[in-house]
């Protein structure tokens, strides 16, 4: 049986030890929350963490890169605005490969498969690392835009803005 198949064959069990290990980066009581409430508006982070890792791992599998793409993406935007230093955020994704080794007979694969799984590992791990990046960005940007936006109101409160007079004209 080649790596691919067996991945698929055992992806419910390397999912959910996926997912114990992203939602074990949080607090005890935070775990508690993410693992048993299960209404997507009561808890929206749970509820993409569990469908979304469901897609990336097939995505992974099959090699679908919009799956790929999409999925990480929404893990991501959710990781980047929380309070986790980047390779926390991004760590999950390491883990990936230390689940598959303890789930499938991993000594039973050929050099190459394991090859193979280890460039697409980076590959998603830099890929994730990129839209942290590209999310962090966003962040800073905005809080830039509102505090330009306040100091601008207060300026006007204050009276201390003036329009400088177009010469041209």
């Amino acid at each position: 049986m080649s790596l691919v198949e067996e991945l698929k064959k055992k992806s419910s069990k390397i999912l959910k030890k996926w997912q114990d290990s992203l939602i074990a980066s949080y607090p005890e009581d935070t775990q508690h929350f993410l693992k048993k409430e299960k209404d997507k508006f009561a808890n929206p982070v749970g509820y993409i963490f569990k469908n979304e890792l469901e897609r990336l791992y097939n995505g992974f599998v099959d090699e679908d890169q919009d799956k790929i793409n999409s999925s990480l993406t929404e893990i991501i935007r959710v990781r980047a605005v929380q309070d986790f230093f980047p390779s926390a955020a991004i760590n999950f994704i390491l883990e990936l490969k230390e689940i598959i080794k303890n789930e499938t007979n991993w000594e039973s694969f050929s050099i190459e498969e394991k090859e193979a799984l280890d460039k697409k590992i980076t590959s998603l791990l830099l890929l994730a690392f990129d839209i942290y990046e590209q999310c962090r960005q966003k962040l800073y940007d905005l809080r830039v835009h509102e505090v330009k936006k306040h100091v601008m109101g207060l300026l006007k409160m204050a009276n201390l803005v003036y329009e400088i007079p177009d010469p041209t004209k």
